[in-house]
C-alpha cells in the first residue's frame, strides 16, 4: 500500500516539474479535429476520431469512351458506313442481329461506350438499334446466352 502511494506521489512530482501540473497524462499525438458543425445531428457512436478525421478522396476512372481518332480507327461500323440507327433500302443492318450481339452484354444490356470502343455516333445507332431489334423479337432482351430463358444452376 505504502509502495502504491510513494508511486503516485513520484508521478505527480516529475508531472509538475515538466510544468504539467494538474493536466491528465498525454495519450499520444494530438489529432486535429474539425469542429462540430451547429444545427447539425450527430450520432453518440460516430462521435469518435476516427470519423471525424478528414477523408482522402480518389479521383474516379473516367466512365468515357476512346477519343475520335482512336474509335474511328477501331469502329467497324465506322468504317464500313453502316447506320444500325437510321434504316434505309441500301442499309438493312438495323435487323441484323449478328452484327449486334458484340455490343450486347451476357445479362442482355447494351455495353457502355469505353467497352464497345465505338465512335459517338455509333453508339448512339448501335443503342438505337437493339432497342428496335428488341421490340421486333430479333434480340433477345434479357440474355443471349440461353435462347430457352433462363437456366437453373
Amino acid at each position: 500500500m505504502e509502495n502504491l502511494q510513494q508511486q503516485q506521489q513520484e508521478q505527480q512530482q516529475a508531472g509538475s516539474a515538466a510544468g504539467g501540473a494538474g493536466r491528465a497524462p498525454s495519450l499520444g499525438p494530438a489529432v486535429k479535429v474539425p469542429p462540430l458543425v451547429r444545427s447539425q445531428h450527430y450520432v453518440p457512436a460516430t462521435l469518435n476520431v476516427q470519423t471525424h478525421a478528414p477523408r482522402t478522396y480518389f479521383r474516379a476512372i473516367p466512365l468515357l469512351g476512346p477519343g475520335r481518332a482512336e474509335a474511328e480507327l477501331v469502329d467497324q461500323l465506322h468504317k464500313l458506313q453502316l447506320r444500325p440507327g437510321h434504316p434505309s433500302l441500301a442499309d438493312d443492318s438495323y435487323k441484323n442481329p449478328v452484327l449486334l450481339m458484340p455490343y450486347i452484354s451476357d445479362m442482355g444490356k447494351i455495353k457502355r461506350r469505353a467497352l464497345s470502343r465505338l465512335t459517338r455516333r455509333s453508339q448512339r445507332e448501335v443503342g438505337k438499334a437493339i432497342r428496335r431489334a428488341r421490340a421486333m423479337g430479333l434480340v433477345p432482351i434479357m440474355s443471349n446466352q440461353d435462347s430457352a430463358g433462363w437456366r437453373l444452376r
